[in-house]
Protein backbone atom coordinates (compact mmCIF):
# COMPACT_ATOMS: atom_id res chain seq x y z
CA UNK A 1 0.00 0.00 0.00
CA UNK A 2 1.34 3.55 -1.25
CA UNK A 3 0.40 6.53 1.46
CA UNK A 4 1.13 9.79 0.36
CA UNK A 5 1.50 12.51 2.61
CA UNK A 6 1.20 15.60 0.95
CA UNK A 7 0.63 19.32 0.67
CA UNK A 8 1.07 22.23 -1.84
CA UNK A 9 2.07 24.19 1.06
CA UNK A 10 5.38 24.01 3.36
CA UNK A 11 5.45 24.19 7.09
CA UNK A 12 2.28 22.03 7.25
CA UNK A 13 3.90 19.05 9.02
CA UNK A 14 4.21 16.52 5.97
CA UNK A 15 7.37 15.32 7.53
CA UNK A 16 6.62 14.92 11.07
CA UNK A 17 3.86 13.33 10.20
CA UNK A 18 5.83 11.18 8.13
CA UNK A 19 8.12 10.09 10.12
CA UNK A 20 5.62 9.18 12.92
CA UNK A 21 3.69 6.87 10.66
CA UNK A 22 6.81 5.05 9.47
CA UNK A 23 8.06 4.63 12.98
CA UNK A 24 4.28 2.97 14.02
CA UNK A 25 3.58 0.74 10.81
CA UNK A 26 7.64 -0.18 10.88
CA UNK A 27 6.61 -1.63 14.32
CA UNK A 28 4.13 -4.56 12.94
CA UNK A 29 4.78 -4.27 9.16
CA UNK A 30 7.70 -4.06 6.49
CA UNK A 31 7.62 -0.39 5.97
CA UNK A 32 9.90 1.85 3.57
CA UNK A 33 10.17 5.86 3.91
CA UNK A 34 10.13 7.74 0.86
CA UNK A 35 11.78 11.37 0.79
CA UNK A 36 10.34 13.13 -2.47
CA UNK A 37 11.04 16.57 -1.47
CA UNK A 38 14.14 18.12 -3.03
CA UNK A 39 14.88 19.96 0.49
CA UNK A 40 15.58 15.75 1.85
CA UNK A 41 14.03 16.83 5.40
CA UNK A 42 13.22 13.09 5.99
CA UNK A 43 16.43 11.53 4.68
CA UNK A 44 18.40 13.61 6.94
CA UNK A 45 16.70 12.80 9.62
CA UNK A 46 17.28 9.41 8.64
CA UNK A 47 20.74 9.74 8.75
CA UNK A 48 20.79 11.38 11.85
CA UNK A 49 18.70 7.92 13.59
CA UNK A 50 20.87 5.68 11.95
CA UNK A 51 23.93 7.43 13.29
CA UNK A 52 22.46 6.92 16.75
CA UNK A 53 21.69 3.46 15.85
CA UNK A 54 18.41 4.15 17.34
CA UNK A 55 15.95 1.27 17.04
CA UNK A 56 13.38 0.43 15.47
CA UNK A 57 15.95 0.78 12.21
CA UNK A 58 13.50 2.72 9.55
CA UNK A 59 13.93 1.86 6.16
CA UNK A 60 14.10 5.17 4.39
CA UNK A 61 14.82 6.12 0.63
CA UNK A 62 15.03 8.62 -2.08
CA UNK A 63 12.49 8.91 -4.40
CA UNK A 64 13.90 10.00 -6.99
CA UNK A 65 12.01 12.69 -9.56
CA UNK A 66 12.06 10.49 -12.62
CA UNK A 67 10.28 6.83 -13.12
CA UNK A 68 8.11 7.65 -10.10
CA UNK A 69 5.67 4.98 -11.07
CA UNK A 70 8.04 2.30 -11.55
CA UNK A 71 10.02 2.84 -8.53
CA UNK A 72 7.06 2.68 -6.20
CA UNK A 73 6.21 -0.45 -8.29
CA UNK A 74 8.58 -2.50 -8.04
CA UNK A 75 9.12 -0.91 -3.82
CA UNK A 76 5.14 -2.35 -3.15
CA UNK A 77 6.38 -5.80 -4.24
CA UNK A 78 8.88 -5.67 -1.68
CA UNK A 79 7.03 -3.78 1.44
CA UNK A 80 3.72 -4.05 2.91
CA UNK A 81 3.32 -0.08 3.40
CA UNK A 82 5.41 2.72 1.72
CA UNK A 83 4.76 6.48 2.98
CA UNK A 84 6.21 9.28 0.75
CA UNK A 85 6.62 12.03 1.95
CA UNK A 86 6.25 14.94 -1.01
CA UNK A 87 7.62 18.83 -1.06
CA UNK A 88 5.65 21.45 -0.79
CA UNK A 89 4.81 22.45 -3.71
CA UNK A 90 2.63 21.78 -7.09
CA UNK A 91 5.07 19.94 -9.52
CA UNK A 92 5.60 16.80 -11.88
CA UNK A 93 6.89 14.79 -8.83
CA UNK A 94 3.37 15.70 -6.42
CA UNK A 95 1.19 14.54 -9.27
CA UNK A 96 2.39 11.38 -10.30
CA UNK A 97 3.31 10.29 -6.59
CA UNK A 98 -0.74 11.06 -6.41
CA UNK A 99 -1.35 9.16 -9.68
CA UNK A 100 0.20 5.88 -7.80
CA UNK A 101 -0.72 6.48 -4.44
CA UNK A 102 -3.70 4.54 -2.73
CA UNK A 103 -4.14 7.06 0.04
CA UNK A 104 -3.02 10.54 0.34
CA UNK A 105 -3.03 12.39 3.98
CA UNK A 106 -2.99 16.26 3.65
CA UNK A 107 -2.22 17.52 6.96
CA UNK A 108 -3.17 21.03 7.60
CA UNK A 109 -3.36 24.00 10.27
CA UNK A 110 -6.57 26.22 10.83
CA UNK A 111 -4.78 29.23 9.21
CA UNK A 112 -6.33 30.99 5.77
CA UNK A 113 -3.29 30.34 4.33
CA UNK A 114 -3.27 26.55 4.86
CA UNK A 115 -6.91 26.71 4.11
CA UNK A 116 -6.21 28.09 0.76
CA UNK A 117 -3.38 25.26 0.51
CA UNK A 118 -5.43 22.44 1.30
CA UNK A 119 -8.08 23.48 -1.40
CA UNK A 120 -5.65 23.76 -3.94
CA UNK A 121 -4.97 20.31 -2.62
CA UNK A 122 -8.26 18.56 -3.85
CA UNK A 123 -8.48 20.02 -7.06
CA UNK A 124 -4.77 18.21 -8.00
CA UNK A 125 -6.69 14.88 -6.14
CA UNK A 126 -9.78 15.72 -8.10
CA UNK A 127 -7.57 15.62 -10.93
CA UNK A 128 -5.33 12.52 -9.93
CA UNK A 129 -8.73 10.53 -9.31
CA UNK A 130 -10.09 10.21 -12.80
CA UNK A 131 -6.95 7.82 -13.79
CA UNK A 132 -6.44 6.80 -9.97
CA UNK A 133 -9.91 6.00 -8.69
CA UNK A 134 -8.80 3.98 -5.65
CA UNK A 135 -7.02 7.28 -4.17
CA UNK A 136 -8.41 8.01 -0.89
CA UNK A 137 -7.95 11.20 1.08
CA UNK A 138 -8.35 11.66 4.48
CA UNK A 139 -7.16 15.09 5.76
CA UNK A 140 -5.74 15.92 9.49
CA UNK A 141 -5.46 19.04 11.26
CA UNK A 142 -2.34 19.02 12.80
CA UNK A 143 -0.31 21.66 14.63
CA UNK A 144 -2.92 22.94 16.43
CA UNK A 145 -2.72 25.21 19.41
CA UNK A 146 -3.14 23.42 22.77
CA UNK A 147 -3.65 26.55 24.48
CA UNK A 148 -6.81 27.71 22.74
CA UNK A 149 -10.05 27.16 21.92
CA UNK A 150 -9.77 27.66 17.84
CA UNK A 151 -10.93 24.03 17.16
CA UNK A 152 -14.14 25.20 17.89
CA UNK A 153 -13.63 27.26 13.86
CA UNK A 154 -12.92 23.85 12.33
CA UNK A 155 -17.17 23.30 11.10
CA UNK A 156 -16.31 26.93 9.02
CA UNK A 157 -12.78 25.64 7.69
CA UNK A 158 -14.30 22.48 6.20
CA UNK A 159 -16.71 24.64 4.26
CA UNK A 160 -16.81 24.10 0.35
CA UNK A 161 -14.51 21.09 0.87
CA UNK A 162 -15.35 18.21 -1.78
CA UNK A 163 -17.67 15.06 -0.05
CA UNK A 164 -15.32 12.33 -0.93
CA UNK A 165 -12.53 14.06 1.22
CA UNK A 166 -12.50 12.26 4.97
CA UNK A 167 -12.16 14.44 7.77
CA UNK A 168 -10.32 12.78 10.46
CA UNK A 169 -11.50 13.12 13.68
CA UNK A 170 -7.89 12.41 15.20
CA UNK A 171 -6.33 15.86 15.73
CA UNK A 172 -2.56 16.64 15.76
CA UNK A 173 -1.39 19.39 18.21
CA UNK A 174 1.71 21.46 18.58
CA UNK A 175 3.96 20.00 20.93
CA UNK A 176 8.23 20.50 22.05
CA UNK A 177 8.51 16.60 21.72
CA UNK A 178 7.96 16.48 17.49
CA UNK A 179 10.09 19.28 17.26
CA UNK A 180 13.37 17.77 19.46
CA UNK A 181 12.50 14.70 18.51
CA UNK A 182 13.61 15.71 14.11
CA UNK A 183 16.73 17.18 15.30
CA UNK A 184 18.05 13.85 17.15
CA UNK A 185 16.55 11.34 14.42
CA UNK A 186 13.80 10.34 16.73
CA UNK A 187 10.41 10.47 17.22
CA UNK A 188 7.57 11.33 19.84
CA UNK A 189 7.81 7.03 20.26
CA UNK A 190 11.26 7.54 21.54
CA UNK A 191 12.92 8.68 24.79
CA UNK A 192 13.89 12.44 23.91
CA UNK A 193 16.06 13.08 26.99
CA UNK A 194 15.43 10.46 28.99
CA UNK A 195 11.43 11.52 29.05
CA UNK A 196 8.68 9.92 26.84
CA UNK A 197 5.82 12.64 25.86
CA UNK A 198 2.51 9.93 26.38
CA UNK A 199 0.39 12.67 24.89
CA UNK A 200 1.82 13.20 21.81
CA UNK A 201 1.96 9.62 21.66
CA UNK A 202 -1.64 8.80 22.10
CA UNK A 203 -2.66 11.53 19.67
CA UNK A 204 -0.12 10.07 17.03
CA UNK A 205 -1.72 6.45 17.86
CA UNK A 206 -5.41 7.65 17.42
CA UNK A 207 -4.33 9.26 14.32
CA UNK A 208 -2.93 6.29 12.68
CA UNK A 209 -5.29 3.96 14.07
CA UNK A 210 -8.20 5.92 12.64
CA UNK A 211 -6.73 5.52 9.52
CA UNK A 212 -6.43 1.91 9.73
CA UNK A 213 -9.50 1.02 10.86
CA UNK A 214 -11.52 3.18 7.95
CA UNK A 215 -9.25 1.74 5.02
CA UNK A 216 -9.43 -2.31 6.44
CA UNK A 217 -13.03 -2.01 5.91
Amino acid sequence: MIISIASTKGGVGKSTLSIHLAHFLTQKNKTLLMDADKQETTLTWAGWRAEEEIQPYIDTQKLPPQGIKQVLEAREKQYQYIIVDVGGSDSSVLRYVLASSDIVIVPTSLSAVDRIATLDMMALIDEAKAYNEKLKTFIAFNKLSTATKEIHSIPEYQNDFPAWAYWLNSKIYERIAYRRSYATGRTAYDKIEDKVDHKAITEMNHLWQEILHDIQK
